[in-house]
């Protein structure tokens, strides 16, 4: 294998150039210096033994300046640009520095581009494999109560059902928590809210979420996160709540509104459920209102159970700039 120079041409030309430079200076210091400080007045010349220390003190002196410039001020700079995450999509550039600097810098950035890649790709895998799960855990989660309210079932075993599945869908929270990137920006489209929103209930059994939304109400969000949101809140309401799930949308003057609205639990006495269920579900939520300029709302709804408004900011309303 054909190993690489310790230093480039250039860097020899410099380095090269730094010595003569510094030995000629050390010649020509002691030349001076003898003119103008004559320590033996019989003798005009320096000895050959003078000449040389002068000249290789001179080019030490060189060979310091050289390593200064070209290697320790570059290394220098090069640890100041490492970037602190590997999100970071900060490139390292140094103005000077030796060949084998240079190299190691190039491949620093090539290091964190494939990190940062490998980090994108398994954090999204991990988000959509979370998000995947969450329909079919909830919904297993309803058959086990539809269960436990037959005739003829198995109390432990629908009590140990009911215990298991709540710790997946917790589980699966936090899978998805720890999926969301801190710093992802928005990706902003122009959608129709009634279609999207149909296509979400369309993934629950008939009848448990309606949407009544105007066809022609448009706006410019992420409708990834939009879903993700939708997803939270729909799991939280059917399984805090109570069905139907009541999706509906308007503009107001702050901007777009989107209403989810449950039922509550039967036997509540009309009384909307306490809020006290804000798990990383509603964080989630928030975090969605607030990147689109607005934020989450938590009510009683008049249908018996909560209402969530996800108000969203003007900017929605208009292509972004």
């Amino acid at each position: 294998m054909k190993r690489a120079a310790l230093l480039s041409s250039r860097d020899q030309i410099h380095l090269l150039l730094a010595c003569l430079l510094g030995s000629c200076c050390g010649v020509l210091l002691l030349l001076v210096g003898l003119v103008l400080l004559p320590l033996q007045p019989i003798r005009t010349t320096p000895d050959l033994t003078l000449l040389l220390l002068s000249g290789v003190i001179g080019a030490s002196a060189g060979l310091i300046v050289f390593l200064r410039r070209e290697l320790w001020e570059p290394l220098k700079q090069l640890l100041k640009a490492l970037p602190r995450r590997i999100s970071s999509t900060k490139t390292l550039v140094i103005d000077d520095g030796v060949a084998p600097l240079q190299l190691l810098a190039h491949r620093i950035n090539v290091l964190l581009a494939e990190l940062k890649r490998n980090a994108t790709e398994q954090r999204e895998q991990v988000e959509t494999l979370a998000h995947d799960i969450r329909g079919p855990l909830t919904r297993l989660l309803m058959r086990v109560e539809t269960l436990g309210q037959q005739e003829q079932h198995d109390p432990e075993l629908v009590a140990g059902l009911e215990a298991d599945l709540e710790t997946l869908i917790s589980l699966d929270q936090q899978l998805a928590e720890l999926s969301e990137p801190r710093h992802r920006p928005i990706q902003r489209e122009q959608i129709a809210l009634d279609p999207l929103c149909r296509g979400i209930a369309r993934s629950y059994e008939a009848g448990l979420v309606v949407v009544q939304i105007a066809p022609t109400l448009m706006a410019w969000l992420d409708p990834r996160l939009l879903q993700r949101a939708l997803h939270n809140l729909i799991d939280n309401a059917l399984e805090h709540g109570g069905p139907p799930v009541l999706i509906g949308a308007e503009v107001r003057a702050e901007g777009p509104v989107i209403l989810v609205d449950d039922h509550g639990r039967r036997g509540n006495g009309g009384e909307p459920p306490p809020q006290t269920h804000q798990g990383l579900g509603w964080v989630i939520v928030r975090r969605f209102c607030q990147s689109h300029g607005g934020d989450l709302t938590i009510g009683a709804s008049p249908l018996g159970g909560l209402q969530l408004q996800l108000q969203l900011g003007k900017e929605c309303l208009a292509e972004p700039a």
